[in-house]
């Protein structure tokens, strides 16, 4: 919902804090890192799915 209202796009990572029950949002990374290390490729992989592939969709997507 947050992502479509503030028109983001692609792959994002964005940090948010609750604060009594109110989820806030500290900030939004339009470019989120990508190195095995980074959240974005380990959630990928959490999905079973292969990096390269959600790549190729985004890119597929935007055509």
């Amino acid at each position: 919902m947050i992502y479509d209202n503030i028109n983001l796009n692609g792959i994002t990572r964005s940090e948010f804090i609750i604060i009594d029950e109110v989820p806030h949002i500290l900030e939004t990374n339009t470019i989120p890192g990508f190195t095995a290390q980074s959240i974005i490729p380990q959630q990928i992989k959490a999905y079973n799915l292969k990096v390269k592939d959600v790549i190729n969709n985004l890119v597929k997507s935007i055509l």
